[in-house]
């Protein structure tokens, strides 16, 4: 997307998450209703052992070609565990010189390794600990199935840009100032009330008290 997007989200992904290959389909519903005025950012956030490290360094060494995007759909659409001869199959669909994809995709010290430890050391400084995590123009938002939750939450924001602009925020700059002011999940903490009903487990005096907010019908409940 274009780099003055009136909204810019960044998602924090795993190619082995099946919530992940979820939200990526509907992000593939969405993003076709904002044609021109949303950014997306991939950014790899690896959970799920070596096969996931993989599938990230595959993607990578596919963008070095100018396929991230293609590598990337490829990777969520295959029902199939990641080996090198799958992402092979991939690389070779998309027409990428094929030595110096398996040059970047084997290496011992991979270019890409770097890029893959800096998103996920902020992932973690931002205190995320599952994936998929979205940030729309810096506001988190799990996924929850359901696309009406993102077009409310995008539309909200693209309201938000443009009061910005009409206030004088530099649209090319847009993202650097809706965010300027942010903090980080990390740091904050909520004063959550335990309520009146007693529905509780453990002790009172507990170290840690979890307060969970749920729905019978929703599956991931």
């Amino acid at each position: 997307g274009p780099g003055d997007a009136l909204v810019t989200i960044v998602e924090f992904s795993d190619f082995r998450c099946g919530a992940c290959r979820l939200a990526q389909r509907t992000m593939q519903q969405i993003l076709p209703l904002y044609p021109g005025e949303i950014r997306f950012v991939y950014k790899n956030f690896v959970i799920f052992g070596d096969q996931s490290m993989l599938a990230s360094l595959a993607a990578m060494a596919a963008g070095a070609q100018g396929q991230f995007w293609a590598m990337h759909d490829r990777i969520f659409s295959a029902d199939a565990d990641i080996e090198t001869s799958l992402l092979d199959g991939f690389a070779r669909d998309l027409g990428l010189d094929m030595g110096r994809w398996r040059a970047d995709l084997e290496a011992e010290q991979s270019p890409f390794i770097a890029t893959l430890i800096q998103e996920m050391a902020l992932a973690e400084n931002l205190g995320l600990n599952g994936t998929p995590m979205f940030f729309v123009n810096g506001r988190p938002m799990t996924f929850t199935g359901e696309a009406a939750d993102f077009i409310r939450a995008i539309d909200d924001e693209m309201k938000r840009a443009k009061r910005a602009i009409k206030g004088g925020a530099p649209r090319d700059k847009l993202y650097e100032y809706l965010t300027a002011n942010a903090r980080h999940e990390a740091d904050v903490a909520f004063p959550v009330g335990l309520g009146r009903n007693g529905l509780t487990r453990g002790k009172d005096d507990a170290l840690v008290t979890m307060v969970i907010f749920e729905d019978f019908r929703c599956g991931y409940c």
